[in-house]
């Protein structure tokens, strides 16, 4: 008896897919000068990092979903700064597994929903390929390397449209940062833990100077800061 309500009271496990995401497109923007005022139409690029937590036993199922957002920008001065944002995506955030033909070819179906509390929405849709991969976890896992599709978003400033854009999307899994988040080797992986992966201060340090580096910890390494710990 005590060893069934140890089996109930576990966690559920599973594991991690990182997935880089990159955009291309082009977008309307709300512009204001000295003396004139307009829509402007330009190009539009991003690219950043997707990272799903997937339950072992159904890939519908997702735990957390975090985009992490990083580029370069200019400020008023002209001089240049690396930041990066990470934040939760929308509530619409789907994937599936759909039965494909032939057999043993299924599809992955991602629904992607980067909408932002603070007046962003987003979204676009995902196809590709299921195969069996290598993705650090001992055994292989039935998941899509590379998926395609496109996505259209609007941002709103004080309930105003001041932007507005579509273009398409490619995910292409990352097989490096995907084996090292679910290798269960301490020194080579983070076992599946999803928000230690995602702590900036998840790397070598003087006390464990063999620990393996975190994707945000990797980020800052390379000169990139949180765009909330700063101010232009």
């Amino acid at each position: 008896m005590l060893l069934a309500v140890l089996v109930l009271c576990m966690p559920s496990y599973g594991y991690i897919l990182v997935y880089k995401m990159t955009m291309s497109g082009t977008k309307a923007m709300w512009e204001t000068t000295d003396d004139t005022e307009g829509w402007l139409l330009q190009k539009a690029s991003g690219v950043g990092y997707l990272v799903l937590d997937v339950d072992e036993d159904d890939p519908s199922v997702l735990y957390n979903v975090q985009y992490v957002d990083y580029r370069t920008e200019t400020w008023e001065d002209h001089t240049k700064h690396k930041v990066y944002e990470m934040w939760t995506t929308g509530v619409e955030f789907t994937q599936s597994i759909l039965p494909g033909l032939p057999p043993k070819k299924d599809i992955a179906s991602i629904n992607v929903d980067l909408s932002t509390e603070s007046g962003t929405t987003s979204g676009g849709k995902l196809l590709g390929t299921v195969k069996s991969t290598d993705i650090g976890t001992g055994e292989k896992k039935d998941v899509a390397t590379s998926l395609k599709g496109a996505c259209a978003w609007e941002s709103y400033e004080d309930d105003t449209l001041n932007e507005s854009g579509y273009g398409t999307l490619s995910l292409t899994l990352d097989s490096k940062w995907t084996k090292t988040a679910n290798n269960p080797d301490e020194e080579k992986g983070f076992y599946g833990d999803f928000w230690s992966f995602l702590d900036s201060e998840s790397g070598p340090s003087e006390d464990e100077p063999k620990a393996p580096q975190g994707l945000i910890y990797w980020l800052e390494s390379k000169g990139y800061e949180s765009a909330g710990e700063y101010e232009e």
